[in-house]
């Protein structure tokens, strides 16, 4: 049987292990499959294949579409290090259908299998819809009442206080939980969500 392990700090077992460790470097690059949902660093070179997950619709440009200036100017050689981290791939598999053309154009994709196989994370939160439990959970945990729908807000990338779409008219019409923002820049009315949302039943 072929040992599975999860090089992460958010769980604790047998099977997971901190990407501090000395062992993760080692334990990625001897793998046979390693899955990421993200770059890798530069520091390591799987010898296995090497899949990677992203998650939901692309809403910007990305990568080899996209000119990124501040990364440019704060990483000397930035978009010549990361093509060639995406060379590495074997594998892009993406959560819809429809969007493989932007990953075609986005990403050096002519030596990776471009697949639209799902997400596991989309797959379960698809399967659960119909629970009623799982949302009544989540609005228990924020304190959110009927009356008003629920708008979740997570920008890609880092967002100014400037650029914050946050308004008095959306905030009574909505209950608006926000996640991956500076909480200094956010209105008293926003619900400020974990950076892992838990439920406990």
């Amino acid at each position: 049987m072929t040992a599975c392990y999860f090089v992460t700090d958010d769980r604790r077992g047998p099977h997971f292990i901190s990407p501090k460790s000395e062992k993760a470097d080692e334990l990625i690059n001897s793998a046979r499959v390693v899955l990421v949902e993200n770059d890798i660093p530069e520091t390591l070179q799987p010898n296995g294949t090497l899949i990677q997950l992203h998650q939901g619709t692309p809403i910007m440009q990305l990568f080899l579409d996209s000119k990124e200036p501040i990364k440019n100017i704060e990483t000397p050689f930035y978009r010549a290090k990361r093509y060639n981290r995406w060379l590495q791939f074997d594998y892009v598999i993406h959560s819809a259908d429809d969007i493989s053309h932007f990953y075609q154009t986005a990403f050096p994709s002519h030596q990776a299998n471009v697949l639209a196989y799902g997400n596991p994370k989309h797959q379960y939160l698809l399967q659960k819809r119909n629970e009623s439990t799982t949302p009544q959970q989540y609005k228990k945990s924020f304190k959110i009442n009927d009356q008003k729908p629920v708008l979740f807000y997570a920008p890609i990338g880092l967002v100014s206080a400037q650029q914050l779409p946050l308004s008095d008219a959306l905030f009574k019409a909505y209950h608006v939980v926000v996640q991956g923002v500076d909480e200094t820049m956010l209105p008293e009315e926003a619900l400020v969500a974990p950076s892992i949302l838990v439920l406990k039943t």
